[in-house]
């Protein structure tokens, strides 16, 4: 397989980090508009969120009986861990048991932030699991610091991409505190950085066919 061959190919998976970003971004004005107070919403998410396609989603919502607005918008965001899921395919994929661990903690985020949002206002011990998403979130983070080192350990080439996976922690975090949100803010700059990772994660590491 050639260079440019490889390349084009990891455009879907480029793609998918990229539409994970977007995603979240797209829910995140009216995540916040229910979460926090005017005051603590940056002024530009404030302004989005008083967008007519946010108040026509809300008014549909709750033509729908779908009035908490916090859920909805919430739990929503799960798609975009499962197209974060695919955007690692091309370093998960790569690094065995490590790399399969992350993939399907990554599908399993998804579900708890489902699981999460949905159940937020039922009372003990029924909402356990609301905030539970943080706790995937580093667990995808710690799992891709391993990942990356041991791809630098086995001497992939190039090693940008590793030393990136391996930055996964603290890319979630700075997408935490810029947005004032999680997981919707983690996941708009988590999205972007594994879109480039993708493109330039090799065909295979050494060590491992």
């Amino acid at each position: 397989m050639t260079t440019t061959t490889s390349r084009r190919n990891r455009w879907p998976f480029a793609l998918a980090g990229l539409a994970a970003s977007a995603w979240a971004f797209f829910l995140l004005p009216p995540q916040l508009k229910v979460w926090a107070t005017d005051g603590a919403m940056p002024p530009w998410i404030r302004q989005l969120s008083d967008l007519p396609v946010y108040d026509g989603l809300r008014a549909a919502a709750d033509g729908a009986g779908l009035t908490d607005h916090y859920a909805l918008f919430g739990a929503a965001v799960a798609p975009s861990l499962l197209l974060l899921a695919v955007a690692l395919r091309p370093a998960t994929r790569t690094l065995g048991i490590l790399g399969a661990l992350l993939h399907w903690v990554t599908l399993l985020t998804a579900l708890v932030v489902v699981v999460s949002y949905v159940t937020h206002a039922l009372p003990a011990p029924w909402n356990s699991l609301w905030g539970a998403e943080a706790l995937g979130l580093a667990l995808m983070g710690l799992l891709a610091i391993a990942c990356g080192v041991v791809a630098l350990l086995r001497r992939m080439r190039p090693t940008w991409p590793a030393v990136m996976l391996a930055l996964l922690l603290p890319v979630t975090v700075a997408g935490t505190v810029l947005f004032g949100y999680w997981p919707h803010g983690s996941l708009v700059l988590m999205g972007i950085w594994l879109a480039i990772i993708a493109l330039g994660w090799p065909e295979t590491v050494p060590g491992r066919r």
